[in-house]
């Protein structure tokens, strides 16, 4: 029952773990040095803006008449 993990799954996961430890390490113990730890935190902090920036503005758009009324009443 469930998913059965395949051989490219592993291969997959290694591969992005390959990726992604060495730059959490990193980040990790950059944090206990305190000269370090300002310098990754704007390095952190300009990434994340980067990202927010690529990602844009999130636009909700919806059609009130696509959808059934949730009460009895009549609308006005």
């Amino acid at each position: 029952m469930g998913v059965e993990p395949h051989l490219i799954d592993y291969a997959l996961f290694t591969v992005g773990n390959m990726f992604i430890m060495p730059r959490l390490i990193a980040y990790r113990t950059l944090q206990d040095i305190p000269v370090a730890n300002k310098i990754a935190d704007k390095i952190l902090v300009r990434r994340i803006n980067e990202l927010l920036v690529d990602y844009g503005h999130a636009e909700f758009t919806t059609d009130a008449s696509q959808y059934r009324p949730t009460t009895n009443e009549k609308p006005a």
